[in-house]
């Protein structure tokens, strides 16, 4: 009998570490539509040959690979994501050491620890709903970051 090896993630996992990277990661998402439409309208030849249009061209690709590089391609998202879950799965609230563990270096900062933020919060709202009043009080005592969460 074949066994399964620890770490192997299911399908459905994968799939659900895939929809929280594209989707649940809004700045990765942004980044990936930036791509996708620049792509798309080069190709289709809505932007013609001259210098200002792919000037704009390379920049909204800098700047989605910027953007995309920049959240490690939505991946701290989704491990904060299933930590999240499986603290959830353990303790049935989200508690201020967990939040100040993962959060790490980057409470109190303005726009850094997005990722980490969102991924908490979409564990909160997909398997403990009662717990996101308590994940934003966390995140007004504790952080500046001023991109929001939904």
């Amino acid at each position: 009998m074949a066994r399964i090896a620890e770490g192997k993630m299911t399908l459905k996992e994968k799939l659900l570490d895939i929809e929280t990277r594209l989707i649940g990661n809004r700045a990765f998402a942004l980044s990936a539509v930036i791509t996708v439409g620049s792509n798309i309208s080069i190709y289709t030849g809505a932007l013609d040959d001259s210098p200002i249009a792919l000037l704009a061209y390379g920049t909204m690709a800098a700047l989605s690979g910027g953007v995309a590089g920049s959240t490690f391609f939505g991946s701290t998202t989704a491990k904060i994501y299933k930590r999240t879950r499986k603290h959830f799965s353990n303790f049935n609230k989200l508690d201020e050491r967990f939040f100040k563990k993962y959060m790490g270096r980057d409470l109190n900062k303005n726009f850094v620890g997005y990722c980490q933020l969102q991924g908490m919060y979409l564990a909160c709202r997909d398997y403990a709903p009662e717990c996101l009043l308590e994940f934003h009080e966390l995140k007004k005592q504790y952080t500046k970051n001023i991109v929001p969460n939904f």
